[in-house]
Formats: C-alpha cells, sequence, structure tokens
C-alpha cells in the first residue's frame, strides 16, 4: 500500500469516524436541547438521506471536475458540519448542521471508491475494498468507544471538535500531496451528466444488486439509534454503552480478513451468498434475544454481532460488481450506487426512530423482514443478469 492509498484510507476513516461518534451522547444532547426522543434520533436517519444527496451530487462532479478538488471539498465540507454541529445552540440548528456534515460525507465516500475501481481490476478492487473495509471498521470499533469516554468526561460537544482538531491536518496534507487520479474527465455538460445517472438507474442488475447490500447496512443499523436509550434504561451510560456498541466493529473487522482470503479461494458469488446466509441468521436471533432476553445487553449486542458479519461479506463483491457495470463513468455510478445506499440506511434509521417504544422488538421484526428482502433483491439480480 503505498502512500497515497494509505491517505486516502486515512481520511476515509476520519470521516467515518464522524458518523457515529456522537451515538453514545444522544441521551446527553436529548437533554441539553430538552428535546423529544424522536427529535434527537432523527439525526442519525437524516445524517444517511443527507449523505444519499452528497453521493448524487458530487459523484457526477468528480468525473467532470476530477477526483482531487471533490475529495477536497467534501472533506471540508465535512469538517464543516462537525464545527457547526458542536456550536448548535437548538436542536433544529443541530440536526442541519448534522445534514451538511453528512453531505460532505456522502460525496467523500463516493469519490474514495470511484478512485480504487479505477486504480484496479474487478478482483483487485474488491480486495482494496475489503482493505477501506478494514480501516473503516477499525474506526467503527474507535468511534462508540471514543465518544462514549469523550462524552462522559469533556462533553458531547468534544464528539464533534475531535473529528475536527483530526480532519483538519490530514485535509492540509491531502491537498499538498494527492494527485489527481482521473486520466480522462468527462466532457458532458451537467444535464447530460445527470442524465446518465438517470439512464443508470434503469439498469434492473445494478439496482437490484446495490439493494442488497443497502438493505444489509440499514437492517444492522435500524436498532442502532435506540440502543443508547436501551441500554441507559437498563443502567449503562455513554462511557460503558461505547464498549457494548465495538463489538459490532469488531466482529466486522475479524470477518474482514477472512473475507480477503474467501475471495481469493472462492470467488465473489460465494461470499456474497455467505454474506446473505449471515444477514438472515443474525436477523433471526436478535428478534429472539428481544422477546426473550430483552434486559441482556452482552446477548444483544452479540446478537447485532452476528448479523454485522454479513456487512464485511456483502460490501467487496457488490462495490466491484456494480462499478465493473459502467467502466467509463465510475463516480456516476459510485455516486449512484452510495445514494441508493445511504438513502435505504437513512430511511431504516427514521424507522427505527419512528417505531422505536422503548423495547427493542419493533426494531427487531423490522430487521428479519430487511433480511428477507436483501435475500429476494439477490435473487432478482442474478435472475436479470441470466436473461
Amino acid at each position: 500500500m503505498n502512500f497515497i492509498t494509505f491517505l486516502l484510507f486515512a481520511l476515509s476513516a476520519m470521516i467515518t469516524l464522524s458518523v457515529d461518534i456522537y451515538i453514545p451522547a444522544i441521551p446527553e444532547i436529548k437533554a441539553y436541547f430538552q428535546a423529544s426522543e424522536q427529535a434527537a434520533q432523527m439525526s442519525f436517519g437524516l445524517g444517511f438521506i443527507a449523505s444519499s444527496v452528497g453521493g448524487i451530487i458530487f459523484g457526477p462532479l468528480s468525473d467532470r471536475l476530477g477526483r482531487r478538488p471533490i475529495l477536497m471539498s467534501t472533506a471540508f465540507i465535512t469538517l464543516a458540519g462537525c464545527f457547526l454541529c458542536a456550536f448548535s445552540v437548538s436542536i433544529e440548528m443541530f440536526n442541519i448542521s448534522r445534514v451538511i456534515q453528512c453531505i460532505g460525507i456522502g460525496g467523500s465516500w463516493v469519490v474514495s471508491y470511484a478512485i480504487l475501481a479505477e486504480a484496479y481490476d474487478e478482483t483487485k478492487n474488491a480486495l482494496m475494498v475489503s482493505y477501506m473495509g478494514t480501516f473503516q471498521t477499525a474506526t467503527y470499533v474507535i468511534a462508540p468507544i471514543l465518544g462514549g469516554f469523550v462524552a462522559e468526561y469533556l462533553g458531547w460537544k468534544w464528539c464533534f471538535l475531535v473529528i475536527t482538531i483530526g480532519l483538519f491536518p490530514l485535509l492540509i496534507t491531502a491537498i499538498r500531496f494527492f494527485p489527481e487520479t482521473l486520466k480522462e474527465k468527462n466532457h458532458h455538460t451537467m444535464f447530460q451528466t445527470y442524465v446518465q445517472l438517470f439512464h443508470m438507474a434503469q439498469n434492473p442488475y445494478f439496482i437490484t444488486l446495490g439493494l442488497v447490500l443497502s438493505l444489509v447496512i440499514g437492517g444492522l443499523l435500524l436498532p442502532v439509534s435506540s440502543l443508547p436509550s436501551v441500554f441507559k434504561g437498563l443502567g449503562i451510560h455513554e462511557k460503558s454503552f461505547g464498549l457494548f456498541l465495538g463489538a459490532i466493529p469488531i466482529a466486522e473487522t475479524l470477518t474482514t480478513f477472512v473475507t480477503r482470503d474467501l475471495i481469493k479461494k472462492y470467488g465473489l458469488d460465494f461470499v456474497l451468498k455467505c454474506g446473505l446466509a449471515f444477514a438472515v441468521l443474525g436477523g433471526l436471533v436478535f428478534f429472539y434475544v428481544a422477546i426473550v432476553f430483552p434486559e441482556n445487553p452482552y446477548l444483544i449486542m452479540l446478537s447485532l454481532a452476528v448479523f454485522s458479519v454479513a456487512l464485511p461479506m456483502i460490501f467487496p463483491p457488490v462495490i466491484s460488481r456494480c462499478l465493473s457495470i459502467f467502466p467509463d463513468q465510475k463516480g456516476t455510478a459510485s455516486a449512484l450506487l452510495s445514494s441508493l445506499r445511504y438513502l435505504v440506511i437513512g430511511l431504516c434509521g427514521y424507522l427505527g426512530s419512528v417505531v422505536y417504544d422503548n423495547t427493542l422488538i419493533p426494531a427487531a421484526i423490522c430487521m428479519m423482514v430487511i433480511s428477507v428482502l436483501a435475500v429476494i433483491m439477490w435473487k432478482m439480480s442474478q435472475w436479470y443478469i441470466a436473461r
């Protein structure tokens, strides 16, 4: 891994850290703004919907203007959004600032995957996506733990200031050293570019395969915004909650190392099927735990960890296969795929806040249904490619 690739991974990891470092502090944010449970949790779902918008905006722009300026711009927007979150004076301002932050996050992720896709062939790209997944899942391990300690000792505002302080030097380094990787820019007008985006959205194989990944991630994140309140009701507060939440990314990180070997030995299709099997199994286990052991935080997190094993198995095959469909428009294709993903995740997060009734049972039911829908989407994608 050369310096530029490592810098891209580090930038992506820091931006990913900003996604959920604040989750352990949601009860504190709710109390600070004297907001309702739904209003405080809404920032989670809104953030992913905003990421979808960011991907749609900046992916096509990166095909037209180049990867470098868009990567720098989206990183700066993320930084600015974090700063605004920290100094919000109302829950409405906080949620708007969170939207700004996540527009930048969505754009950054889109450009990062486009850069990898044009640098490697399909199988190698899947491996590089897996490596990036290792960085990101390691970040997910750190985020809730760090966020829990920061919220406990410094207050929730510092969850966002930590990102601002960490992202700024990485952004300066990227401005100085990161090269332009796009060899041939798209010379179409923006109107023509978005027409191309519309045509991509009509590709049934691309959409159904993209929905497989989107639904599985959404299914996992659906109960996450409810967990801080549920765990607080069990007497587990910010610092300890962060340690519990770390079970999910730890499971993902360990699976990532296995996934790379499985891809090399058995191929992308086999790994994708294994991921779907774990999604269905995890959904069933979480539903069982939510009903039978609703006050056991260890079993709750263990069941979510089982479900999370699906992500590092599904992510590389879907990203690699979808971006290979449009080899000359990877930025736009990455934008559509990412925006679809974040839109579904955002809707799932919003659904989680709506169905929340102080228990995890509604979220568990939704998770089971979503995992089954993911399998149906995969079967449909196979049917479309066989035609």
